[in-house]
Parts: C-alpha cells; sequence; structure tokens
C-alpha cells in the first residue's frame, strides 16, 4: 500500500494484498503484481479478475510479459474476466506483470486477482502440468533478498561443507 494509512491522501484506497486489491486514483497509480522466472520453463497463466466495488468504472487488467509486451487485457466492471494464457516461454530474470488500472476514476475500483502461474512439461505433441505452480494468494510475500548460487559459489559451499562434517564423528 502506499503508505501506513489507507485512504491515503494522495491515492485513496490503493493497495495489493493475496487475493486482489485497488488500484490508484490516477491511471499512473496501477496496481502491479510482478512474478520472476527463476529458469527457462514454458508455462500456464490461470485466474480471474473481478471488479467486487459497489459503484464506479471497474477496472482495466492486463498481464505483461517483459518480452513480449502485453499478452492478455480485459475490463470487469461488476463481474468478473478470466485470464487464462495456456503457453508462455519464459527465460531466466524475465518477469510477467498483472497490472490492474482504474480506466477513468479510481473510486470503488476493488477488485480480486490471484493468478495461478503452472509449469509446463513440453513434449513434442503437448504440454502438460509438471506438478510446480505459483499461486499469488497462497505465495504472496514482500520481495526476497535471497539470491541464487553461481556454479562456482556452491562448490565452495560444499567444499567448506565437507571439511566440517569430516570431524562430526
Amino acid at each position: 500500500q502506499a503508505s501506513a494509512r489507507v485512504p491515503d491522501q494522495r491515492v485513496g484506497n490503493f493497495q495489493i494484498t493475496a487475493n486482489g486489491g485497488h488500484p490508484g486514483l490516477l491511471l499512473a497509480q496501477a496496481a502491479i503484481r510482478r512474478w520472476t522466472a527463476m529458469d527457462d520453463v514454458m508455462v500456464s497463466v490461470e485466474g480471474a479478475l473481478a471488479h467486487t466495488g459497489r459503484d464506479g468504472d471497474g477496472v482495466a487488467g492486463y498481464i505483461v510479459h517483459s518480452g513480449a509486451g502485453v499478452i492478455a487485457r480485459g475490463v470487469a466492471v461488476k463481474n468478473e474476466v478470466a485470464f487464462n494464457v495456456p503457453r508462455l516461454k519464459v527465460n531466466a530474470g524475465e518477469t510477467i506483470d498483472f497490472v490492474v488500472d482504474c480506466r477513468a476514476g479510481g473510486v470503488n475500483d476493488q477488485f480480486t486477482w490471484a493468478p495461478v502461474i503452472r509449469q509446463l512439461e513440453v513434449t513434442q505433441n503437448a504440454a502438460k502440468p509438471a506438478g510446480k505452480d505459483w499461486n499469488a494468494a497462497r505465495d504472496f510475500a514482500p520481495p526476497s533478498t535471497a539470491r541464487r548460487l553461481y556454479p562456482w559459489e556452491k562448490l565452495a559451499q560444499v567444499l567448506l561443507e565437507t571439511n566440517e562434517l569430516t570431524f562430526v564423528n
């Protein structure tokens, strides 16, 4: 959220939660949820954007891939719009953003949208779920400061641990 107090004087009810949120009062104050690929993978995206405000002009939603741009868009006005991308190739470090803006006015624009990204196992004939998924409602958390180790760093860590394990007994 924009500040410790909601509604905020500048941006109103602007916030993002595990299940949805509220965009700011202006188009430039979109609520954005970002997923970053750790490896080169094929994924599918599922979810539905629902405008849950009792009044207002609804919300516009976009799925934006850092390499391909906008890959899906829709508008929800007191209803629900499905956002499904059956196959999308992402490389390590690329992002998928789930953007919600207020359209013309930012009043009563509460929304729910908890997308699920599933890793696909690609075969010669088809792509099927590989068992790993990222669920916005379940996995919502602040950005991680942890990073993956490079192969040489992994080797150095194993060598250091080997020395300690040698002298345990």
